[in-house]
């Protein structure tokens, strides 16, 4: 029932934020995962949030959509230039942000080799790993690779809360936007709409049986 409710609000979600609908989950090093499917060129223009630390001649912060450039491709697609993303380039770059909670929403731009993203109990990438998610992760779960423009929205739901997450890879660029809200998030949003809708069913029930 509990895993349900979670895939329905992952695909509630996926229409509300202009993705696909057809979510698939997997638990993948402990780690709930679910692939929304692609990402619609219209969607919002997330705010990405600030780097704690990066590594790699390449790494670009924020960096506004304008298709295939310096080893990246843009996650919602290659005539995009609203959006705003992070590329690793390649060869060992990595980025660190202080995010916590137990739930992310990304757009992994063209899953490549060595991609990974990896959460920690502390800041700063420190503390114990609380799991990790790599490429041939999402190959093998979803069958999601190497394809042509857009991305996937990809979202992850942790055993336990982490303090930081870092993006990280090898030979090969990786490209992603946060997509804030959290999931978890959005499941409050959607369990608050339903109270409110409960609570003006049963205003109206009993003005009837009133007016009875």
């Amino acid at each position: 029932m509990k895993k349900a409710m979670y895939l329905g609000a992952a695909s509630a979600l996926a229409v509300m934020v202009g993705f696909s609908v057809g979510a698939h989950a997997a638990v993948i090093d402990g780690i709930t995962v679910t692939d929304s499917g692609l990402a619609n060129p219209g969607s919002p223009d997330y705010t990405q949030p600030a780097a704690f630390s990066s590594s790699g001649a390449q790494v670009q912060f924020a960096w506004t959509g304008t298709g295939l450039s310096n080893n990246g491709w843009d996650p919602f697609g290659p005539s995009d230039t609203s959006h705003h993303w992070w590329n690793i380039g390649d060869y060992g770059g990595s980025v660190v942000f202080n995010l916590s909670g137990t739930g992310l929403n990304i757009v992994w731009g063209s899953p490549n080799d060595n991609n990974t993203v990896s959460f920690y109990s502390g800041a700063g990438g420190t503390g114990s790993v609380v799991g990790a998610v790599t490429t041939s992760d999402l190959v093998s779960a979803f069958g999601v690779g190497n394809y042509d423009q857009p991305g996937y929205l990809i979202s992850f739901s942790t055993p336990q809360p982490f303090s930081s997450v870092v993006f990280s890879t090898g030979p090969t660029a990786f490209e992603f936007a946060v997509a804030a809200p959290e999931l978890s998030t959005w499941g409050m949003m959607l369990a608050g709409f339903a109270g409110l809708g409960f609570v003006g069913y049963s205003r109206k029930r009993k003005e009837a049986e009133l007016s009875a």
